[in-house]
């Protein structure tokens, strides 16, 4: 699941709301470690990995941040559309 979060914020999102993508990884790797799906060691790994990709991606964490609520404004818009429908 995460390395599907990584290619679809690599392939489909621009750079401005990948952050928000990226956080979900990190986020999914740490509750996969508390959940024990991961070793510590896995996710540690595999956090390194994500976060050698992401960091040339943004100069600042105020950058990194202002594409974090970007992406999660374009997701949160995205949900209440769809859950609209279902309504």
């Amino acid at each position: 699941l995460v390395e599907t979060i990584i290619t679809l914020a690599e392939t489909n999102s621009p750079k401005e709301t990948a952050a928000w993508d990226y956080s979900r990884a990190f986020n999914l790797l740490s509750s996969g470690y508390l959940a024990e799906y991961l070793t510590r060691e896995q996710a540690l790994n595999m956090s390194l990995e994500l976060a050698k990709k992401v960091q040339p991606l943004y100069h600042s964490w105020d950058e990194f941040f202002e594409g974090y609520f970007k992406g999660y404004e374009q997701w949160s818009t995205a949900l209440t559309t769809y859950l609209g429908i279902l309504n």
